[in-house]
């Protein structure tokens, strides 16, 4: 059984009727959920700054986008990274495993193929890159990942700074076992990789490690697990912390979620990228919400 993307038609070698009629609706709905994001980006294009920076009267953020968002990456930093990305796509072989979290499209209860996790729940080359400069700028001394998936979302963190420790929690054994095993294939020794549901993992790692300086909370996407994460996190944060938000407009439950955050008195500067948002509580900064293209 094969999904094809918007806009073309679904394949179902040997089906039956019943089949396509059950089928068919799953198809209608994926199509409903494209056509809403496809909205949501629409108004992302209309609403956002210029990525150059134009109209954008904060210091602070005039240099983030000036230091990260237009900055180049050296294609050598993230070759190997890359490498087995293409690698991985490339791999048919399915696996079995029960998803705590929310963040496809893709039924979770379907076996799913290593291609196909890398190219609907891995972070993209883009937002990869993105996460890289990130570190590469702020240096964060701790970070924080929720949702390791195939880990390599964990790599581009890694890679930004060799010293900063980065702390990945996954929830599925598969996932959790192939990415380990793509850490250490790949020779990241700043990278600690722990199978566990993300409330019972982050009560540990508050414990466990000093500040959060950075958190990358991408996995469960929905509203009240996300924000219980978020305050479990807020204790551990300085001055300096950010904390990076996947797919922010995935949902309106993820929205939801968004515009609660950059409401927070908390949060002092956040700005929203489409597929990420960026929160900072840095209170020397006046509290402002900015939409940039990237």
């Amino acid at each position: 059984m094969e999904f094809l993307t918007i806009g073309n038609i679904i394949k179902f070698p040997g089906s039956n009727l019943n089949k396509t009629k059950v089928n068919s609706s799953v198809f209608i709905f994926i199509k409903l959920f494209d056509f809403l994001r496809a909205l949501r980006f629409l108004n992302y294009i209309v609403f956002a700054h210029h990525k150059k920076g134009a109209g954008i009267h904060s210091p602070f953020v005039f240099g983030l986008i000036a230091d990260v968002f237009n900055r180049p990456v050296d294609s050598d930093d993230l070759f190997e990274i890359e490498r087995l990305r293409k690698d991985l796509s490339k791999k048919k072989e399915k696996i079995y495993y029960n998803d705590p979290g929310a963040g496809t499209r893709i039924k979770r209860q379907f076996p799913r193929s290593i291609g196909e996790i890398v190219r609907t729940s891995s972070t993209q080359r883009k937002y990869g890159e993105l996460l890289f400069k990130l570190v590469r700028k702020f240096k964060p001394e701790n970070i924080i990942e929720l949702g390791t998936s195939l880990g390599l979302g964990s790599m581009y963190l890694a890679k930004g700074n060799s010293k900063s420790q980065v702390h990945t929690i996954e929830g599925a054994v598969p996932l959790y076992q192939l990415a380990k095993a793509n850490f250490e294939m790949a020779g990241f020794e700043n990278i600690h990789s722990y199978n566990d549901l993300f409330a019972s993992g982050l009560e540990k790692l508050r414990k466990r490690v000093g500040n959060f300086d950075m958190v990358f909370f991408d996995g469960n996407h929905t509203f009240d697990h996300t924000l219980e994460y978020y305050e479990m996190c807020i204790p551990k944060i300085t001055n300096e912390s950010i904390f990076i938000f996947d797919d922010i407009h995935w949902s309106s439950e993820m929205e939801k979620l968004w515009e609660r955050i950059i409401k927070d008195e908390r949060v002092a500067v956040s700005i929203d990228l489409f597929q990420i948002g960026l929160v900072f509580f840095r209170k020397e900064l006046s509290k402002q919400h900015f939409v940039i293209k990237i």
